[in-house]
């Protein structure tokens, strides 16, 4: 390997660093999506249960 040819090299590696440092804030995915919900879909925002509608009961005797 001649003195060029390392120079070349770390001035590729430079270069894809620069480049990789450049895009790694599109790469980033978002923590989260906007307009989305948080919880499971039977809890409130704060995490705690929703009060599930009650049914009549059926008489067994009828």
């Amino acid at each position: 390997m001649t003195d060029n040819d390392s120079k070349s090299k770390r001035q590729q590696d430079r270069d894809l660093d620069q480049e990789l440092e450049d895009s790694f804030p599109a790469s980033d995915p978002p923590s989260n999506t906007p307009g989305t919900g948080s919880g499971a879909p039977d809890h409130d925002k704060d995490g705690k249960a929703k009060k599930r509608p009650t049914r009549p009961t059926l008489d067994p005797k009828r």
